[in-house]
């Protein structure tokens, strides 16, 4: 009785699973063809693709916000506070505290960044370097990795305003 409810429910599972790629597969699709008909989305799309950590998702979601121009955003700075990856004071009329990360700002863009952090470092380069050198001042990894989606936040800032492909060595200092 019971190998064939697991059985049944892995079956319903899996069947689950491969309609929901084949709806991601579509919604891909999609939004591909979109950027193919829209010459200047598809050109900053690219210039956000083309920094490390930035796949689809993450390309199109920065797209979402920064648009072709990033005029929604006077700064780098507001564009990482709009995402909650900036540090905040946190501080009352009696005490002052310590910057931190703060609570507010939008999920969805946080989320993309923190996840282009973790791929950012997965990979050598700048960011891997970094990521490595502040383990070693024995920084927490997670607090590293939101100061990587910080950065990341302003370079892709930086590509779309500026019109420039990402250029490792423009955009990040020397961490080594």
């Amino acid at each position: 009785g019971d190998e064939f409810a697991v059985s049944l429910v892995n079956k319903q599972l899996s069947d689950d699973i491969e309609n929901r790629n084949c709806q991601i597969g579509e919604i891909e699709k999609a939004m591909f063809a979109w950027l193919r008909s829209q010459p200047e989305y598809a050109a900053a799309f690219k210039r956000l693709s083309s920094i490390p950590g930035v796949g689809k998702v993450t390309g199109f979601t920065l797209l979402n916000f920064l648009g072709t121009d990033a005029k929604l955003f006077q700064s780098a700075e507001k564009f990482t506070a709009f995402g909650g990856v900036y540090p905040a004071m946190r501080q009352s009329g009696k005490w002052v505290g310590k910057r931190a990360l703060t609570t507010k700002g939008c999920r969805s863009l946080r989320t993309a960044l923190y996840i282009a952090a973790m791929a950012s470092i997965r990979r050598p380069g700048k960011m891997r370097l970094y990521y490595d050198a502040k383990l070693k001042q024995n920084k927490k990894p997670k607090q590293v990795l939101i100061a990587i989606a910080n950065r990341l936040g302003r370079v892709a800032w930086a590509v779309v305003k500026n019109g420039q492909m990402y250029q490792e060595d423009r955009f990040l200092p020397s961490f080594a």
